[in-house]
């Protein structure tokens, strides 16, 4: 078997988020789905556009779990095995399977989270 690429992908997908009055408190609307249906999601949206892509047939292995509460997100894993005849690609596969992360963010909806940094002027 000719070695394939393995690529640790973390994406961040934000839980769009509501914050309770009073409490400063948030509610993840998808938390629940960030352990359940979003890997799924993600699974076969990533398996859909590799079928269509020059990587067809290359995929070995596709893995998509939770892989931590992060502190402004419940980050997702995505590990991927290539044949290693596309080996030579592996910064282009790398780049191509985050854009793909993000293209499904987009059509599913789930927001991606940016650091933010609040500045408070000295009087």
């Amino acid at each position: 078997m000719v070695p394939g690429i393995r690529r640790h992908s973390a994406d961040r997908i934000s839980k769009q988020t509501k914050r309770s009055s009073g409490t400063g408190q948030r509610c993840y609307n998808l938390q629940k789905e960030s352990v359940t249906t979003i890997p799924e999601q993600l699974r076969a949206f990533i398996e859909q556009r590799t079928s269509e892509s020059e990587y067809a047939g290359k995929l070995l292995n596709l893995r998509v779990e939770f892989e931590r509460a992060n502190t402004s997100s419940l980050d997702i894993v995505v590990i991927a095995d290539f044949d290693g005849s596309v080996a030579d690609l592996y910064n282009r596969l790398r780049r191509t399977l985050q854009s793909w992360c993000v293209a499904a963010c987009n059509e599913y909806g789930w927001e991606i989270p940016f650091t933010q940094i609040t500045l408070h002027q000295a009087n």
